[in-house]
């Protein structure tokens, strides 16, 4: 299979109008690795209310630059505990019986293990909270910023993973 060139974009664009009429979303992952993507994303985005796309290649501020006034950024973070509770149908309310107190318990070591990634969750997998922690730290640092010394960036990414408690910058 060959790589797609910018030029390749309008015949994605009329398959997929082939195979499911008008659609008012179109979602694209990892286009960014297209050269010159910028001006078919533009051109679609005036006929498209949403148009989204994986940026591990692109942090917001050079977003910004390829896309100047044709962007919002969202912040999306993994469930909290109170939404991971949600997730799993739980819905109590105070005072706590001793049962209700052991059962939320147990709810916070499974999310203390596994997180709040939603497709964790799904997949009830620590697998996949694994592949996506290698993938931010491999494929969204290490490759992009040219890291030397990956096993002791590696180690303090654990580190400060294991250490959190808050945002900070």
């Amino acid at each position: 299979m060959r790589n797609l060139k910018s030029d390749d974009l309008h015949i994605v664009e009329q398959a997929i109008y082939e195979l499911y009429g008008n659609v008012d979303y179109i979602l694209f992952d990892e286009i960014q690795n297209i050269q010159g993507w910028e001006p078919f994303v533009s051109r679609l985005r005036k006929t498209k209310r949403k148009i989204t796309g994986s940026n591990s290649k692109l942090l917001s501020g050079e977003l910004a630059t390829s896309l100047t006034g044709r962007h919002v950024d969202f912040t999306l973070f993994p469930f909290s505990f109170k939404e991971f509770l949600r997730f799993k149908g739980v819905n109590y309310s105070e005072p706590l019986t001793t049962r209700e107190r052991a059962e939320i318990k147990n709810y916070l070591r499974e999310y203390m293990s596994i997180g709040g990634f939603p497709e964790a969750l799904l997949l009830n997998s620590k697998q996949i909270v694994n592949s996506i922690y290698n993938d931010i730290l491999f494929k969204d640092v290490v490759q992009r910023l040219k890291t030397k010394k990956v096993s002791k960036f590696k180690d303090f990414s654990s580190a400060v993973i294991s250490l959190y408690s808050s945002e900070f910058l």
